[in-house]
């Protein structure tokens, strides 16, 4: 039996790179937020003024729009698509199983990987695959990526397409969970497919399901990669995220200070979200 000191020496290394990766970085960066910096250049305390020029900003408010409509679009469509494909895997068995490890590719795949590789699949001339096909069948070339509502659907579907395998995966593994003899003792009553899923499934499948949902939230909000290498928040700042605005600040504008105001309030944001899927869990268990 591992005593206090053993258990301490045990989960040290771990909380040592968790300080260091995240929690020092994140307060130097809210530390960051009350001073004007730009190009590197020694800073001027403000306070909370870059708080008060972002809620003056239109960029802000367009950016939080955009990542409204990206993020939850995105994850109503990905799970509509995942729940489907797991009860249909689940009844697979041992095929149902090789389908969903399949389905994880997309989601080992590195985020630019996927990002560059939809572009050029997506490139308006006839060097994209898409368009390619389209032309051959007399309907295309389509602006995919060069379009504005073109190119939120795109990033979305891309987006979509990648995790899809991650919501699989727990989906999957929480119908692996449910007692099949519940299953067995309904089909004796006599009770249809809809009344196991209704009765049976969708109860016993809610902690996966709020578990799904609050990750794809927490991930498509905070998606950058693939807006960087997918349309790079155009066209017209269409898919111009909160997170591509806080990139484009401390990268592209080096303003720092502003930058990592924006951090923080997406910080909080996120914090937000996740206090609402806890509340949402905690209010079912109560049930």
């Amino acid at each position: 039996m591992i005593n206090r000191k053993g258990l301490i020496a045990f989960i040290a290394p771990a909380l040592l790179l968790v300080l260091a990766i995240d929690v020092i970085p994140a307060i130097w960066g809210l530390g960051l937020s009350f001073f004007k910096i730009r190009y590197f250049t020694g800073g001027q305390f403000v306070g909370f003024g870059n708080y008060l020029y972002a809620l003056q900003d239109p960029q802000f408010f367009h950016s939080l729009r955009v990542t409204l409509v990206f993020s939850f679009s995105a994850v109503a469509l990905c799970f509509s698509i995942a729940l489907p494909m797991a009860l249909l895997f689940e009844r697979l068995g041992k095929l149902g199983v090789i389908l969903v490890a399949i389905t994880l590719i997309p989601w080992i795949m590195s985020r630019v990987v996927v990002a560059l590789l939809w572009r050029w699949m997506a490139d308006p001339s006839d060097a994209g695959l898409l368009n390619y096909f389209l032309s051959f069948l007399g309907l295309g070339p389509y602006p995919f990526l060069t379009e504005t509502t073109g190119a939120m659907i795109g990033l979305v579907l891309v987006a979509v397409w990648r995790t899809l395998g991650f919501a699989l995966i727990l989906l999957f593994a929480g119908l692996k969970n449910i007692p099949a003899q519940l299953y067995r003792a309904a089909k004796v009553d006599g009770a249809t497919v809809w009344y196991r899923f209704r009765t049976i499934t969708l109860p016993l499948l809610k902690h996966p399901i709020m578990v799904v949902l609050s990750l794809l939230t927490l991930s498509f909000f905070n998606e950058i990669s693939l807006v960087i290498g997918l349309t790079g928040g155009g066209p017209i700042n269409a898919t111009t995220t909160f997170s591509y605005l806080v990139y484009k600040h401390a990268r592209v504008n080096f303003n720092t200070g502003y930058a990592n105001a924006l951090a923080t309030i997406l910080f909080v944001i996120s914090i937000g979200l996740v206090s609402v899927y806890y509340r949402l869990l905690r209010g079912q268990e109560a049930v």
